[in-house]
């Protein structure tokens, strides 16, 4: 068994545990619970089937917070076509997948993500090109949500306890940048992998300013090779506003400016991974 492999096993079996941390998590008035994706045994993340499947060494690996849930009623059936499909079928599934992202108008993120990644990192690293092997794509958290809330809740304790996996995965990948999506994300993956308070407290106190500036980054060093983690705003519209701080621009004019700021954002980790390519 590859060691891949393994590490899915070892995460699936920690979501079928059932146990108690898992269960009964608070998102405002409503509980869910942390769950394995039944069917899920060939990789780590539905979102993998966008991009990432059968990749083995991908240039950029993104992580968002969370799947949300794999069971609700729009999308269920097609995430179980996923989790079922084969290897061949990997560039059809991730075509598929596409399709589907620009044919809901209410996905924001994974639209915006197309954007992002196209006008941003550059078009060979596009979201939308099917199976990208430049790409893979995971959330930092492993686990779905039962019940129907797709978003919601602190999951900060699970995003460190499932960083033992990413660092796992990013060991077998060996990405050369990882893109971490939200405050989030960033500060609990980055905060599990060094151990300087200073930097710690430099990124919970000014993440957005780092963005303005254009320090939004830690280098992290793994065994026998380093990898530079990115924080940028979460690719959704809340993530949009919090990119804008400055409230004397128009309402009418936030959502565009921030789209500019974002894509700013991603162009400067285009421009790293086209320096380090050159240095290769």
């Amino acid at each position: 068994m590859n060691s891949y492999i393994t590490l899915i096993r070892d995460v699936s079996d920690y979501y079928n545990s059932a146990l108690p941390e898992l269960k009964n998590i608070k998102n405002n008035d409503n509980l869910f619970d942390l769950v394995w994706c039944r069917g899920l045994t060939e990789e780590i993340n539905l979102w993998t089937y966008w991009q990432g499947r059968g990749i083995e060494n991908p240039e950029v690996m993104i992580i968002g917070q969370d799947f949300g849930i794999c069971t609700d009623e729009d999308n269920g059936s097609f995430y179980e076509k996923c989790a079922k499909s084969s290897m061949g079928e990997r560039e059809f599934i991730s075509n598929e997948y596409i399709k589907r992202v620009k044919a809901d108008e209410k996905n924001k993120t994974d639209n915006m993500l197309i954007k992002l990644t196209k006008e941003g990192l550059g078009k060979e690293y596009s979201a939308d090109i099917p199976s990208n092997p430049k790409l893979f794509m995971t959330n930092a958290c492993l686990g779905y949500r039962s019940g129907n809330k797709i978003s919601g809740g602190n999951l900060s304790a699970y995003i460190k306890h499932d960083s033992k996996y990413i660092a796992k995965l990013i060991d077998i990948k060996r990405p050369k940048v990882v893109i971490c999506l939200g405050t989030d994300t960033y500060f609990n993956l980055v905060s599990s992998f060094i151990n300087d308070r200073t930097k710690i407290r430099n990124i919970a106190e000014d993440f957005w300013k780092s963005l303005d500036d254009g320090t939004n980054y830690q280098d992290i060093q793994f065994e026998g090779f380093e990898v530079r983690f990115f924080g940028v705003s979460h690719a959704g519209q809340n993530g949009a506003i919090n990119r804008i701080r400055d409230k004397s621009i128009p309402k009418g004019d936030r959502i565009s400016t921030a789209s500019k700021l974002m894509v700013g954002d991603w162009k400067r980790i285009g421009d790293y991974l086209r320096d380090i390519s050159c240095s290769d």
